[in-house]
């Protein structure tokens, strides 16, 4: 009888933990953030016809073209700005673009700049594509039949470039699509890919998805150096409310491309953002997309073209800088305590010492971090 009581105390006692860390892991997370993007005018997609080989390929998909009221030239079919290309993910949908091109397009009247961004979007069924391999293998395919449609648009321009933005899968449609055998590499400087797991699938549902990862990743780390030693590659994940495509998943091998050529970030890191998102928002999260959208004029009025110098402008746009010698500081600080270990503040006159207190949402009490030394500025 004492056998089968402890047997099932055992039971009971592992069925709590569980209840216990599945709660954790669904209620136990920072609160969102994130404020919404909002248009000044009414949202319009407006369908950019395909040429007929491609419809009748690809008779489920179509593409977009985004733009509000009746003031942009693109409500005209007047294409003079620089072309970006919006690939929604997994269950995803074309009108994600929104806040994307919305802001872009405020943000342009804001600066006064002549700079202007077209912004597309491909729709691509709202297909499972984290589920099916084939379907990211006929996404890609799709992908590269639209970019050859758009170069068309621009068929006035001397030189044609594309910057290609993904969401979850759409990301890794986008790198796929720079496999293809037909596809003109050279116009693709840059892509952006927004909580992509980019590492490995979050569900290996079939040997095809294990295919499309294996043939992808390995042409990108044997033509890192070369064939896509031009392209830009930007990842930025969602962080701990994400919990479809966990935030490890979005790291860039130092494999896949040149170190220097590659950024990787969470959404929580992001300056002026400091906001976690969940697998959806971070399409929308009105801090990180202005970020994006400050990172994408930046990087066009400074005329940014190589690889590294777009890096560069994105992290000066995206990330905390750290100032002159703060590091140097740290390393050799000697935080002064009590007897009980905790940091504590003394000599608050002396401008040598300087104390500064971190919080964070689920930190259960204070944290102080006392650097002395030689103030900086």
């Amino acid at each position: 009888m004492k056998k089968y009581l402890f047997v099932f105390a055992l039971i009971i006692t592992a069925l709590i933990f569980l209840l216990a860390s599945l709660y954790s892991f669904v209620f136990d997370v920072e609160y969102n953030k994130c404020d919404m993007t909002y248009m000044f005018q009414y949202p319009e997609y407006i369908p950019v016809t395909l040429p007929a080989s491609v419809r009748r390929k690809f008779p489920e998909y179509n593409l977009f073209v985004y733009t509000e009221g009746h003031s942009e030239p693109v409500s005209r079919s007047v294409f003079e700005g620089s072309p970006l290309l919006f690939i929604p993910g997994n269950d995803g949908s074309h009108k994600q673009v929104r806040s994307l091109a919305s802001v872009a397009i405020q943000m342009r009247k804001t600066l006064g700049t002549k700079t202007r961004f077209d912004c597309f979007a491909v729709d691509l069924n709202s297909e499972f594509s984290a589920l099916h391999g084939p379907f990211l293998y006929r996404q890609s395919e799709f992908v590269r039949h639209v970019v050859d449609h758009i170069e068309s648009l621009y068929s006035s321009r001397a030189k044609f470039s594309i910057v290609l933005v993904g969401h979850s899968m759409g990301g890794l449609v986008a790198r796929h699509a720079m496999t293809l055998e037909d596809f003109d590499r050279g116009r693709v400087p840059l892509i952006v890919t927004l909580a992509t797991p980019h590492q490995r699938p979050v569900l290996a549902s079939d040997s095809e998805m294990l295919s499309f990862y294996s043939d992808m990743n390995s042409y990108w780390r044997k033509n890192r150096a070369t064939g896509l030693g031009h392209v830009a590659l930007i990842s930025i994940g969602g962080g701990d409310r994400d919990l479809e495509v966990a935030l490890p998943l979005t790291r860039i091998d130092s494999g896949l491309t040149l170190p220097r050529n590659a950024l990787w970030a969470s959404a929580s890191h992001v300056r002026n953002a400091w906001a976690s998102t969940d697998h959806r928002c971070i399409v929308w999260c009105k801090q990180l997309v202005i970020a994006l959208c400050r990172s994408l004029f930046s990087t066009a009025a400074a005329g940014r073209s190589d690889a590294q110098s777009v890096v560069v402008e994105f992290r000066r746009h995206l990330l905390p800088s750290t100032p002159a010698g703060l590091n140097s500081i740290l390393k050799s600080a000697k935080p002064a305590s009590d007897e009980s270990g905790r940091w504590f503040y003394r000599d608050l006159a002396d401008p040598r010492h300087r104390s500064i207190r971190f919080e964070r949402d689920k930190l259960s009490r204070p944290v102080f971090l006392k650097i002395v030394g030689k103030p900086i500025g």
